[in-house]
């Protein structure tokens, strides 16, 4: 090194392969995981061990080659495949949900600025399942509000995951699970759950399929599923929402085999649609 030579009696030879390998399988699945963890994971994935260990799946393959060039082409639709086959399965009465007790966070707060006062006052309630709420957004407190009008049962969904949920049936979602913001019980044999926040409808084809279910009656009590957005909402005939003013409230449901849009003047005339 000091005289800037190399040491040719330094050189040796080695042999080595082209380029590492890895099979079909595991290319697919490491991709699909990353995707949504409900395809493979830690546990296991939703395939058969049978097409795992399909002769074409476990054959070594080199990174890089064409081969997986045309398999990383393939993964969307792969995704799209399995989205079209997603189904829920009912387990009947075996796991009925039952209503956590309600955690309020940093109740009657006396520092921050006063909108942040406000969100966290604890509030009474006549016919709500838990005796006080906190947390509220000025919209979510008049839903609250609205639904305690009725006199009939609601409450506001537990956080966490102690809260009633509902699986997001799209894959490789933001999401795995939907929590509404309130249940409410218009009936013995229907339950409602609603979402004042509209979160999901930027992404129509989540949102149709959490819709969808308000289209299943062979359990009970009946699920239907309800966006409650500020403003005026409508939909065109492939489904995807967007904003027509900024006035009143719409209630975004599935009535029947479509999807529909109702604008309301008061949150109060909306609530009352429901029953």
């Amino acid at each position: 090194m000091r005289e800037l030579k190399e040491d040719i009696e330094k050189r040796s030879e080695r042999a080595q392969a082209a380029n590492d390998v890895v099979t079909p399988w595991d290319f697919i699945a490491t991709r699909l995981g990353s995707i949504d963890s409900r395809i493979v994971n830690d546990s296991g994935s939703i395939f058969t061990a049978e097409l795992k260990n399909h002769a074409k799946l476990v054959q070594p393959m080199q990174h890089g080659s064409e081969s997986m060039g045309n398999l990383a082409k393939a993964i969307p639709s792969f995704k799209q495949d399995l989205n079209d086959q997603f189904r829920l399965k009912s387990l009947g009465q075996r796991v009925r949900f039952k209503v956590s007790p309600f955690d309020m966070v940093s109740p009657d707060i006396e520092t921050g600025n006063e909108s942040y006062r406000e969100k966290y006052k604890v509030r009474s309630f006549s016919h709500s399942l838990h005796s006080e709420y906190n947390g509220f957004n000025a919209f979510e407190l008049q839903v609250a509000e609205a639904l305690d009008t009725t006199g009939r049962p609601w409450c506001r969904n537990p956080v966490g995951t102690s809260g009633y949920r509902i699986p997001i049936q799209e894959l490789g979602s933001d999401n795995i699970w939907f929590y509404p913001d309130f249940l409410y019980w218009t009936s013995e044999s229907e339950v409602w759950a609603l979402d004042p926040k509209g979160k999901h409808l930027l992404e129509a084809a989540t949102t149709r399929k959490l819709l969808d279910i308000s289209s299943l009656r062979d359990v009970e009590p009946a699920l239907s599923i309800g966006f409650l957005v500020e403003g005026q909402y409508q939909i065109d005939q492939q489904g995807f929402i967007s904003k027509a003013g900024k006035n009143g409230y719409t209630l975004i449901r599935k009535v029947g085999a479509r999807t529909r849009a109702t604008t309301y003047d008061t949150v109060i005339g909306l609530i009352g649609a429901l029953a």
